[in-house]
């Protein structure tokens, strides 16, 4: 994701985020599995947050909140991403859009 900054012609180089205008590269945290651990659960779901603020992607508008929805989505597996994928259809087939709030 921090590739396409820099593949951005005629992008002013003070608009990208901190981290990039140094070549600082973070990877995502590791992903969500779906075990059943609170603790294990909520310091994931801290480091992802870290993440998009480290990259100042939490920025709070629609379009930004479907960006987090699909990162949200690559880092899941198994059961999260089984249960991820399930809230987005019902959410889908009931008419409404899901939101990463």
């Amino acid at each position: 994701m921090l590739d396409m900054f820099f593949l951005l012609e005629g992008t002013d180089v003070s608009e990208l985020p901190q981290l990039a205008r140094v070549g600082v590269k973070l990877g995502r945290p590791a992903v969500c599995e779906g075990a059943s651990d609170l603790e294990a659960f909520e310091n994931w779901l801290g480091q992802l947050i870290d993440w998009f603020q480290a990259y100042n992607l939490d920025v709070d508008t629609p379009a930004m909140d479907q960006a987090w929805l699909k990162i949200l989505s690559q880092a899941l597996a198994r059961k999260a991403l089984s249960w991820f994928r399930r809230c987005k259809q019902e959410a889908h087939e009931s008419g409404m859009s899901l939101s990463f709030h």
